[in-house]
């Protein structure tokens, strides 16, 4: 990212007045750069809205720490859950620059697995 330091005029709104009154702002505006494009993601936001974000670095599953034999539920779902450990990988040397202390910690997840016609999903992938 670039950064780079600028004014710019904004409306405020001023109660007295019962209008929007000019008034110069200082701003940081920041630009995604060449290197930075291979990073840069778009993801669909909430309420149809754009959700940029940085992705580097990799999750590796590091264990499967438990996982329940599959069973039959209520509602005649197969399901199983399982304990796995993650831990985020080949970060590169960027992240270093803006975040102080990257977490780089193994991580532990929690899921509830369901057999479906086209193999195990995530309960939150078929809902």
């Amino acid at each position: 990212m670039e950064k780079k330091n600028d004014s710019v005029n904004v409306k405020f709104w001023d109660a007295i007045k019962g209008k929007g009154v000019p008034k110069k702002t200082d701003v940081v505006i920041y630009k995604v750069t060449e290197k930075g494009k291979n990073y840069f993601k778009v993801a669909d936001g909430q309420f149809g809205g754009k959700a940029p974000y940085f992705c580097g670095g990799k999750f590796v599953v590091k264990s499967v720490d438990l996982f329940t034999p599959p069973k039959e539920d209520k509602n005649g779902f197969t399901f199983s859950k399982v304990k796995f450990t993650v831990q985020l990988e080949n970060l590169p040397d960027w992240v270093q620059e803006i975040q102080d202390k990257p977490t780089t910690d193994p991580i532990q997840h929690t899921i509830k697995l369901i057999l479906t016609s086209d193999g195990w999903k995530t309960e939150d992938a078929i809902q």
